[in-house]
């Protein structure tokens, strides 16, 4: 029998909301400042419900909190290392005067080491066992975390495009669009991504193809804009480069899971 984590799983979840409760303030500060964006309150609003959240879950055990808590700090780590690479490279350029150490210090403790440290506990073997004894199948079972992870993604970012309707521009192949058009096409877009966010989920293949797809056009219509009007700073173009080539690479993992999927019919997997 594995070893039983329920202590780990309480400590780290007093961790989760602790952290929780630091974006809640940060939330209220967005909200009293004046100069805060509609962006910033949606981002601080539901990262504090969502560790407050899956920190109580994960004191309770719950399969869904292990889930979501490992495939979170996956994403906040691999944001982590993209945010400490662009203040390393590219801010020095952008603003010689910043104190880089000081900065990169806190994005290496704040984005990197401490969702490192979730992941790499929440994704053990004996804390998923500890889980499955104490709970029943949850919603979070029936796929593969990194196809959860992929879900995810699209569910935020139908968010988002939504969120952005309340300053509509999209840039578009050199091109700025604003106004009614706009809002349109981050409609249009959010529906999009909330359709492939729950057939991701179903593991419908189609799904992988059209999120390719996107990545493609959206690689295509950023190099077009920065040639034409954009930096042309390399370093700029190499981090940007290196971060679409890593979402490729994880895409391109995920598609084993996605050939011969079991054709939108959800089931619970026996592991993860």
């Amino acid at each position: 029998m594995e070893n039983d984590r329920s202590t780990g799983l309480v400590v780290f979840g007093a961790v989760q909301i602790l952290v929780g409760i630091v974006c809640g303030i940060a939330l209220l500060a967005a909200v009293a400042a004046t100069v805060t964006t509609t962006s910033m309150i949606f981002l601080t609003g539901i990262a504090a419900f969502f560790f407050v959240a899956a920190g109580v879950g994960s004191i309770k055990a719950r399969r869904w909190a292990r889930a979501l808590s490992t495939v979170v700090s996956a994403l906040w780590l691999a944001g982590g290392v993209i945010a400490l690479l662009s203040t390393l490279l590219i801010v020095p350029r952008v603003y010689p005067g910043a104190r880089i150490g000081l900065i990169a210090a806190g994005i290496a403790l704040a984005a990197i080491v401490l969702p490192a440290i979730l992941f790499f506990f929440y994704r053990r073997d004996d804390v998923r066992a500890t889980c499955e004894r104490r709970d029943k199948p949850r919603w979070t079972d029936a796929v593969p975390l990194p196809v959860l992870a992929l879900a995810l993604v699209m569910a935020f970012a139908s968010l988002w495009l939504l969120v952005r309707m309340s300053e509509p521009v999209v840039p578009l192949f050199g091109m700025v669009m604003t106004g009614g058009p706009a809002a349109l096409t981050l409609l249009a877009l959010a529906v999009l991504c909330g359709i492939l966010a729950v057939q991701s989920y179903r593991l419908k293949e189609s799904a992988w193809w059209t999120v390719v797809l996107l990545q493609v056009i959206g690689c295509t219509m950023w190099a077009v804009s920065m040639a034409r009007g954009g930096s042309r700073d390399p370093v700029v173009w190499g981090v940007t480069i290196a971060t679409w080539v890593g979402y490729f690479a994880f895409l391109l993992m995920l598609r084993k899971y996605f050939v011969g999927g079991r054709g939108g019919r959800p089931r619970v997997l026996e592991a993860t």
